[in-house]
């Protein structure tokens, strides 16, 4: 009876041992240590490059379906892209900015981490 009693016991203990869920300062602290913030500030930085050469390739990609000969962009082309791509990259760093994409990280921490 003692055994079983005992055992009961540690099988109460052992269910009640559940692991909080995360708390957002727990969650915050994850994210320092990875470096979560750093990482998306280093990817957004060559944004404008990348945004341009992108476009750009694009716009010679589709000039050589045109054209096979012709796979360089044309100055009105150019012209497009530079005063395109500030836009663009404007956009994609508001929209990625850590400001913006903390509070997603957070919730993806706390429901993936509970």
């Amino acid at each position: 009876m003692k055994t079983l009693l005992l055992t009961l016991a540690f099988c109460l203990a052992i269910s009640n041992a559940q692991a909080a869920p995360p708390t957002a300062a727990s969650i915050e602290t994850a994210l320092t240590l990875n470096t979560s913030q750093k990482t998306v500030e280093t990817t957004l930085a060559g944004t404008d490059a990348k945004v341009r050469l992108e476009m750009q390739k694009a716009i010679a990609a589709q000039n050589a379906v045109n054209s096979p000969s012709n796979v360089v962009l044309t100055a009105l082309q150019q012209n497009a892209v530079n005063l395109a791509s500030p836009k663009i990259t404007a956009i994609l760093k508001e929209d990625l900015s850590w400001a913006k994409l903390q509070p997603q990280f957070l919730k993806i921490y706390q429901n993936n981490l509970s």
